[in-house]
């Protein structure tokens, strides 16, 4: 009988994204496609990370490592291989898998590993995304500063079976690493430029999350109304949890990186902030704050004064009445609403409906204040959008009426101008549509979300040379940003006559995010346009498998475009291709 040793090692699990659907759509097309990814891509990418495959389950493959670095790598180089194969795929796609790594201690009995590291691989690799590789916080410590990859902190997760929570983080083929970020980076702004980081919690209570996070917010929410600032957006910031700041600001393209970190201690606090200077990279400003919970929002207005003048920004005529606040001085209104923020960027049904809960007490507390309203408006508006709620006109009405509220006090601060400008979009109201997306960048002339949704509007009510501008706009603010801000620009180029421009974006656009119908759409117009017929009805089919019931009469209902021409043009295009009526 073999004897089982025991061994610490990383492992990499990995299955195919839909597998169940695509078999039952193609059940010999899928077997083979699949064959054909293993032989081409998975076997020789295992053998250069010198890998050894321990188990094949249908579409699933468990691989053991000896360096967790050479795991990582491995299911990087797979990942991206397979996502350049889709970006140039003309027909159909290539099959996307999700992936997971851990380090962990196994039972090896013969070619077989047993143990909890197996379990958790598995547990971690259903947690990942399309493109995406869930790693353990073992397995992040080690990798992300050596091979320089930004990582989402998904926080603490309760793992079937498995005895403590393990934190997890996810690596998107979706989502730029800095190494590619710093290949593409634009010069600094003329502007002064800064990335606010993730502030760490550095309380024993993990609850205490949510105060860090809601700190960190609040002073971005207050620099995003600033003119003479270059903001990078949270979302991007978000993606350089736990890498230092000086590797952010290089690779975000931006000269200074605000640090920071939170203790609580009863209804004390204490922040602690380093202003550093990616060019020559020396902290121009450190400075501790020790103060009560409740002086918080007064204290957000120092921090961001002080971080101003160290900046050498000069506020211009107004900009101060709009960038300090005041509002919520009580406690229980404080700490709901930053409860509330850390809710709602987990991004899930129950946690929207958590969030609302919570900026509900803000709204009842302060009446007089935009601040709840607008943030209710904004779980509304994400109900709606991601199709969590029970009903979606409902949402989309509820959305309306809180953000109508907030737009109408003096102290709104363009967030639900956003929300609304949509709404009145979706209503074909396009003038009362395109006010409030100007009102929104007039408010937060840095946001990433409002330059990226007025874009949006200006696109479909027929201006579309300022839709590429506020667009690219987006993006620079946010360099890992959603596949949606391409579609925008994508659909922008084609409306304006530039085909050549929209292949280009809406190709972007479907290499970070394969199940992309719109900008297939948008490609399949403009190989019309440039006499590409042949490559513009392959499209056809890769359309048919994402969403097998898709019509243009489907199609041409949900766009609101003001100009009905621009429409019909975009749809004897698509005709053309041979999409089905």
């Amino acid at each position: 009988m073999q004897s089982m040793e025991r061994r610490l090692i990383a492992i990499l699990a990995a299955d195919v994204v839909g597998y169940s659907r695509s078999m039952a759509d193609d059940e010999a097309g899928t077997l083979a496609a699949l064959k054909r990814q293993r032989a081409e891509i998975f076997e020789p990418k295992i053998e250069e990370y010198k890998g050894r495959i321990v188990k094949l389950m249908g579409d699933g493959i468990l691989i053991e490592f000896g360096s967790v670095v050479a795991a990582m790598q491995c299911g990087i180089a797979i990942q991206e291989t397979i996502s350049k194969q889709s970006a140039t795929a003309a027909a159909g796609r290539p099959l996307a898998h999700r992936m997971a790594v851990n380090l962990g201690d196994v039972a090896i009995e013969g070619n077989d590993i047993y143990g909890d590291g197996v379990n958790v691989a598995a547990r971690l690799e259903q947690m990942a995304q399309a493109g995406g590789i869930v790693i353990s916080d073992d397995v992040y410590r080690q990798v992300c500063d050596r091979l320089e990859i930004v990582c989402h902190d998904l926080g603490e997760q309760e793992l079937k079976n498995i005895p403590r929570p393990v934190r997890a983080w996810e690596w998107r083929c979706d989502q730029p690493a800095p190494a590619r970020i710093k290949d593409a980076a634009p010069p600094l702004p003329e502007r002064p430029s800064i990335v606010i980081l993730p502030f760490r919690n550095l309380t024993e209570n993990r609850e205490d999350d949510f105060l860090a996070d809601g700190l960190r917010i609040d002073i971005q929410n207050a620099l995003v109304k600033v003119s003479g600032v270059f903001l990078i957006a949270i979302a991007s910031a978000h993606a350089f949890r736990g890498n230092t700041a000086n590797m952010a600001s290089r690779h975000l393209g931006v000269r200074y990186a605000l640090d920071g970190s939170v203790r609580r201690a009863g209804n004390r606090i204490r922040i602690a902030l380093d202003l550093t200077d990616g060019v020559s990279g020396q902290i121009v400003w450190a400075e501790s704050f020790d103060r009560t919970i409740d002086d918080t929002f007064q204290l957000m207005d120092e921090i961001t004064g002080r971080v101003l003048t160290a900046m050498n920004v000069k506020l211009v005529a107004g900009e101060a009445a709009k960038v300090w606040h005041k509002t919520l001085k009580d406690l229980k209104s404080l700490e709901a609403f930053y409860r509330g923020v850390f809710e709602f960027f987990r991004m899930t049904p129950t946690a929207m409906s958590d969030a609302r809960r919570q900026f509900e007490i803000v709204a009842r507390n302060h009446p007089e204040a935009a601040i709840g309203p607008t943030w209710v408006a904004l779980t509304h508006w994400y109900d709606f959008q991601r199709g969590w709620a029970e009903s979606l006109p409902r949402s989309k009405d509820l959305a309306r009426e809180w953000a109508e509220r907030a737009t109408a006090m003096e102290d709104a601060d363009g967030q639900a101008h956003t929300v609304l400008s949509h709404v009145y979009l979706l209503d074909r109201h396009f003038d009362a549509a395109l006010e409030a997306g100007q009102g929104a960048v007039r408010n937060r002339p840095n946001c990433t979300q409002a330059n990226a949704f007025y874009a949006n509007v200006l696109h479909y009510c027929g201006e579309q040379q300022k839709a590429i501008h506020h667009v690219n706009l987006a993006i620079r603010y946010s360099p890992i940003y959603p596949p949606l801000f391409k579609d925008i620009l994508a659909a922008a180029y084609r409306a304006a006559g530039e085909p050549a421009k929209a292949i280009d974006a809406a190709t972007e656009a479907i290499a970070v995010n394969p199940g992309d119908v719109m900008a297939r759409l948008i490609l399949a117009s403009a190989y019309v346009r440039t006499g590409k017929p042949d490559l513009a009805a392959k499209l056809v089919d890769a359309v048919r498998q994402i969403e097998p019931t898709f019509s243009l009469a489907k199609f041409a209902v949900q766009q609101p475009y003001r100009d009905l021409d621009t429409l019909g043009q975009f749809v004897t295009d698509l005709e053309k291709a041979g999409f089905p009526a």
